[in-house]
């Protein structure tokens, strides 16, 4: 570097300016051949740089799951900007005005930023706002309480979040663990095996920009069937309840049907899903006895009659 510096120094104005003109020219074709790929971690010895959120909040124990593995590994920085409160089910919603950003930390006392606002703003925020370590090489959310497959994903605030890195040029990863009792090391540990798997091509830029997707069930009996790489099935009216680890069905279609049948799903999700309206529900509830009465946590969440899930989505 320091010797190239020194022979351009000594060039004339006019061969200064031809050797811009070409570097710019040369900037362009290689962006233009990179496509969907980005410039990643300078070199190998540089600190793979992963921004984590998710749509629970920054106290919550999935994020505080993922944190800790992330911290694990060698030639890692962690930076966590994520909402300061349960944000479920908002899907990639922005605040339209200025939002709030504390600092905060995660359950085990890791430092980041409590963003007042949706999950989307978290990510935003922490794109916008990058420390001395710089840009991030991914955008990791979760792990989220709750399976965010089928027609869950476009309602998902940890889904929303992820896509957002994704509109930004960053490759970005949701992990989501089942409702029941979340077997966290379940979603982790496979978001690990994945990072595994695509380190590489995320240090040099060759990692496509695109949001995948991982859900793992939380297995009350049977275990856990393994990892498919399996299509995103975002049909409405199929059942996205079920977490059926005893189950000997082989070769899953979908999202859906791998993660029913005891697998954790691996998928590719559109950066942006269509414009669509949630699902009607199909039965009628009795409006709050007063103006005063709060609104219901579920404001957010799919009728019974629209997801047959069970218990309550929390995206």
């Amino acid at each position: 570097m320091t010797s190239t510096t020194q022979a351009r120094t000594n060039q004339s104005p006019m061969r200064r300016t031809a050797a811009v003109a070409a570097a710019a020219v040369f900037t362009v074709l290689a962006v233009s051949a990179l496509g969907n790929t980005r410039a990643g971690a300078q070199d190998s010895t540089e600190p793979l740089v992963i921004l984590v959120s998710n749509d629970d909040g920054i106290g919550a124990d999935g994020i505080d799951a993922l944190v800790e593995s992330l911290r694990e590994r060698p030639d890692t920085t962690v930076v966590v900007s994520a909402p300061a409160e349960n944000q479920s089910g908002s899907s990639d919603k922005t605040t339209s005005g200025p939002i709030s950003a504390a600092p905060g930390t995660t359950k085990s006392g890791f430092e980041g930023i409590a963003v007042g606002g949706f999950p989307a703003d978290a990510v935003q925020f922490g794109l916008d706002n990058p420390g001395p370590e710089g840009a991030p090489d991914l955008v990791m959310t979760g792990s989220n309480e709750g399976q965010n497959i089928g027609f869950l994903a476009p309602l998902s605030g940890t889904v929303g979040a992820a896509q957002t890195g994704a509109r930004a040029g960053i490759p970005a990863l949701a992990v989501s663990q089942g409702l029941g009792e979340p077997d966290y090391p379940a979603s982790v540990g496979a978001a690990m095996e994945w990072l595994d798997d695509h380190e590489a091509a995320l240090r040099d830029g060759t990692e496509t920009v695109q949001v995948s997707s991982i859900n793992a069930p939380s297995c009350t009996e049977g275990t856990n069937r393994g990892v498919v790489e399996v299509p995103w099935d975002g049909s409405e009216g199929t059942d996205v309840g079920v977490q059926d680890c005893t189950s000997t069905q082989e070769n899953p279609t979908s999202d859906v049907e791998a993660f029913n049948n005891g697998f954790i799903s691996l998928s590719i999700l559109p950066n942006d899903f269509p414009d669509a309206e949630e699902p009607e529900p199909t039965t009628t509830t009795a409006p709050p006895s007063s103006t005063d009465d709060p609104p219901s946590s579920s404001d957010n969440a799919p009728s019974a009659a629209a997801a047959p899930l069970a218990p309550t989505f929390t995206g």
